[in-house]
């Protein structure tokens, strides 16, 4: 790892990582400064695009990391981009934390330079993670964060935290995976752990914005759990990551739990976090595949939905297929009844999907390093990478 002064808070070497954190420092007010003093701190670095749920999901992480880490914010803007505009977003954002924030026109170019060159900021955010002695042990650990929520802590082991993940999902696609209390707060009346206990409880979460689509969807699936004996739970999951906001609950009625949207913005970074990690760690395993899946989906704006039953495997499916599945309903309903309705759904998927070409399009943010080779989770072919630069979500 790289190596800082131990002393980075106190004094200022010849090592140019250090002289940054010196000079950081002097952004910092005295007794926000003092708070820093032998404390392994998260540099957060963004522009002032970064999202109010992404601020809002960190923030109750760092509410809940019982002092373990400190949090600075540096957000880069430039100077000849700070005008009364900027400064009035800075400081909205800034109101609704508790950690330390640097106000933009107090980081000098140079300081900016050196961010974007040693420590890899494009546009997304990143966290660069600094420990008690002086280490750079992640140069983001955002990704961890969202996925493990502060068992992340210190941000170095990778490979143990996604081991004993796997390991305690039994490396099948399960949907305590994509849940817990960090996504749902106990009040969001999505109750997963009861959910994943009873065999008898067909869980659907779906997404999309397209009324038409979710409207039919919702009506079809609500007849056919119904005319299998099985209780069915809807939760709807928003239109992807940064794409704007999705339905209400009065549009998609009162059967459907619409989660609140920083837990829809956690849900997707979780997906993509699961991405990155598993390409980095060479595991082409069903979770990297469904997760790129229901990734692709989201990015591209498409319908998607997903299935699960007691404690086993879902079956993810695009908006289409899904919508197929439960208008043919009558076609596979025979001996497909109760606890065996999920693997009806499986196989009817199965059989409409065999002879179907479809492939995937997935848009995942550069956060400072290529994610790597990925496979096409439909037709197994290996994906091309494209390079977008892109100033304004689409």
């Amino acid at each position: 790892a790289e190596r800082i002064s131990p002393n980075w808070y106190e004094e200022v070497s010849e090592i140019s990582t250090s002289e940054l954190i010196a000079k950081i420092k002097k952004y910092i007010e005295v007794r926000d400064s003092e708070k820093l003093r032998n404390k392994h701190v998260l540099f957060l670095i963004s522009d002032l695009n970064i999202s109010i749920e992404e601020i809002k999901v960190l923030e109750r992480l760092y509410e809940k990391n019982e002092g373990k880490y400190e949090i600075v914010w540096l957000p880069i803007v430039g100077s000849l981009a700070y005008d009364k505009k900027a400064a009035a977003r800075f400081w909205e954002l800034r109101q609704m934390t508790k950690w330390i924030g640097v106000e933009p026109s107090r980081i000098e170019e140079e300081v900016i330079q050196y961010i974007k060159r040693d420590w890899h900021f494009i546009k997304e955010a990143i966290a660069v993670s600094v420990n008690e002695v002086g280490e750079i042990t992640c140069l983001n650990a955002l990704p961890m964060l969202w996925a493990w929520g502060n068992r992340a802590f210190p941000f170095t082991d990778k490979i143990t935290l996604w081991n004993e993940l796997d390991e305690r999902n039994g490396w099948t696609w399960r949907l305590d995976l994509l849940f817990d209390q960090l996504i749902l707060p106990g009040d969001s009346g999505i109750d997963i752990q009861s959910w994943t206990k009873s065999e008898g409880t067909l869980v659907c979460l779906f997404g999309g914005g397209d009324i038409s689509w979710n409207q039919e969807f919702i009506q079809k699936v609500k007849y056919a759990a119904r005319s299998a004996g099985v209780t069915l739970k809807l939760v709807y999951l928003g239109v992807g990551k940064n794409k704007g906001k999705g339905l209400t609950r009065n549009q998609l009625g009162r059967d459907v739990l619409v989660i609140q949207s920083e837990s829809q913005w956690q849900f997707w970074s979780r997906l993509e976090s699961i991405l990155y990690a598993k390409i980095r760690l060479g595991k082409k395993d069903e979770v990297m595949q469904e997760a790129l899946k229901v990734v692709g989906y989201g990015g591209n704006g498409e319908e998607w939905a997903m299935f699960s039953m007691g404690e086993g495997a879902m079956v993810t499916t695009s908006g289409k297929t899904a919508l197929t599945i439960m208008e043919d309903y009558q076609m596979w309903r025979s001996d497909m009844i109760g606890v065996r309705f999920l693997e009806g759904i499986k196989k009817y998927k199965e059989l409409i999907t065999r002879d179907v070409h479809s492939c995937i399009n997935l848009h995942l943010p550069v956060m400072g390093q290529i994610p790597g080779i990925m496979i096409c989770p439909e037709c197994s072919k290996v994906m091309d990478v494209f390079y977008t630069y892109r100033c304004c979500p689409e």
